[in-house]
């Protein structure tokens, strides 16, 4: 069953359940939103019907069995829409971890709606703590039709809102009802009901992820849980590319000192040495130049500590330490600092005076 046949259903199973309710003196249900409203509305409904004398008119039993029928055949297809969509998610989450961070933003949108069966998803980046939509993917009658946003489009957030909690506490994701929505979002989503979750680069929000869903559909506890598995295959892209763009970095580094070093020993030719010529029965060969260690500072410092030291001992800085030691510079503030304490200094200046005065 496809989602137009599941919606002439829902219709047939509201007008039913009106009928119904009119019968067995009960308050009219308010108006439907979606198919699970509906289904609930009648479920209610029946479990109420069966519970009255059972000296109801016989067409209120036939009401019931073809409402019991209607509701079995919505149930059979939400069933069917979750299987199809468990089955297709492994696929799904493989693409997204086969494309580069360029495209990941476009590709991440079309399979949340051709895949996860969304109406609408919209990716917006994270900046000064407002979004920037950048991709919107909307499902229609020949399959998704996928869009860029211009790059001035700013949705500024609200502090009570959905959006503000994804951005500062990160988390799953969450659904936001009509009353809670966005006006900004709900306008490009088409809809005041709608879930976001939070995109991680690293440890830190980088974007956010809307979805909308497919009418006559409302999002339920089965779509958060597979729009969580979205969020964490892309948040562990976006991090993969990260550190592939860190290591990519270190390795040119490490060329170009390779290069430096090749350089320098091209220089040395036969030319720079009297080969063949007697050598002096006695050779002094100059001193060589040994940065002065400190033994009785180096000795209270852990062996990673002590090459910090070092290397700030020759004037380096934290982001050149980085490179040299292939680490984080968090990393090397952090072994600053430990440095600092340890030797009884206050800043880098004294810790280079105390480490060469008694090197």
């Amino acid at each position: 069953m496809n989602s137009a046949s599941a919606g002439r259903a829902g219709h047939a199973l509201s007008d039913l359940d009106r009928q119904l309710r009119a019968l067995l003196d009960l308050p009219p249900a308010s108006e439907p939103m979606s198919l699970q409203s509906v289904l609930r509305d009648a479920r209610h409904t029946t479990e109420f019907a069966v519970r009255v004398d059972s000296r109801t008119a016989v067409v209120d039993a036939t009401l019931i069995s073809r409402s019991l029928s209607l509701q079995l055949t919505l149930h059979k297809f939400f069933v069917e829409r979750r299987t199809a969509t468990m089955q297709a998610l492994p696929s799904s989450l493989r693409r997204l971890s086969g494309v580069d961070d360029r495209t990941m933003t476009r590709v991440l949108c079309e399979e949340l709606v051709s895949t996860a069966g969304f109406g609408r998803a919209v990716f917006s980046g994270v900046c000064d703590g407002a979004l920037r939509p950048t991709h919107q993917a909307t499902a229609t009658g020949d399959g998704v039709e996928s869009i860029e946003f211009a790059g001035d489009l700013r949705v500024e957030v609200a502090e009570d809102s959905a959006e503000h909690t994804c951005i500062t506490t990160a988390g799953g994701p969450r659904r936001v009802e009509s009353a809670d929505a966005d006006p900004r979002m709900a306008e490009l989503l088409a809809t005041r009901a709608y879930a976001v979750a939070p995109v991680l680069m690293s440890s830190s929000v980088s974007a956010v992820v809307h979805v909308a869903p497919a009418a006559p559909l409302a999002i339920d506890d089965d779509d958060l849980r597979c729009l969580g598995a979205y969020q964490g295959a892309a948040s562990a892209a976006f991090s993969r590319d990260v550190w592939s763009d860190i290591a990519i970095a270190h390795h040119a580094a490490v060329r170009r000192a390779a290069e430096t070093i090749v350089e320098d020993a091209s220089r040395v030719t036969a030319d720079d040495f009297d080969i063949g010529a007697e050598v002096p029965s006695e050779v002094h060969p100059p001193p060589l130049a040994v940065p002065a260690v400190n033994l009785q500072i180096e000795n209270c410092l852990t062996s990673r500590e002590t090459e910090v030291m070092r290397l700030i001992a020759q004037g380096l800085s934290n982001a050149e330490i980085a490179d040299r030691l292939f680490i984080g510079i968090e990393t090397v503030k952090s072994h600053v600092k430990k440095v600092l304490r340890k030797i009884g200094a206050v800043n880098r200046s004294e810790a280079i005076s105390l480490y060469l005065d008694k090197g």
